[in-house]
């Protein structure tokens, strides 16, 4: 298993305001089909609907660049990049990215980056520590519009969306290389 260890570097402002403004406005012609629906009742009641970002998208090469040049991260190909909607949930759906999935140990580091929705502390993530058999919240990270979060695979975290003030949905950018 990858390390918990935190490493969780935060970047306000992470895509250029042409491309930010871009990928905003490309949000209603996405395929949010059915067929990119999960709910797994062993995931708990964690719902998100995905628009799966193919290698040879614009935005694919625009991301790494940005990886390499904005942060420690060194990227040279994505193992899964996709946009994510994610709704509100009844409790933490608290998970480690690497700790299941056909992607199993292929991977080192994640990014998410915060697209739109609402502006709220409650509609970030949240990053645990193991206490005995529970999962503790130790760090928050709050949404905020166009905010890039990295961090190992290995690291345990979760939507707070449970806490949010509304049921409004957010949008991201997942990314794990």
């Amino acid at each position: 298993m990858k390390s918990s260890a935190f490493n969780i570097h935060i970047i306000d402002n992470f895509f250029p305001e042409n491309i930010y403004k871009k990928i905003l406005e490309s949000i209603p012609n996405m395929n949010w089909s059915s067929s990119d629906l999960y709910d797994s009742k062993r995931e708990g009641d964690h719902l998100w609907i995905s628009n799966i970002v193919h290698p040879e998208d614009e935005i694919t090469g625009i991301l790494i660049n940005l990886i390499n040049s904005k942060t420690l991260f060194k990227i040279k190909q994505f193992e899964l990049l996709s946009y994510t909607l994610q709704s509100q949930t009844s409790e933490p759906y608290v998970h480690s990215d690497e700790a299941y999935g056909k992607e199993r140990g292929k991977t080192n580091s994640q990014i998410l980056i915060y697209i739109d929705g609402s502006v709220d502390i409650n509609k970030g993530t949240g990053f645990y520590v193991k206490q005995g058999d529970q999962w503790v919240l130790n760090t928050h990270v709050g949404f905020f519009k166009n905010r890039a979060i990295l961090f190992p695979t290995g690291v345990w975290h979760s939507p707070l969306t449970w806490n949010s003030r509304d049921g409004i949905p957010r949008i991201a950018l997942i990314g794990q290389f």
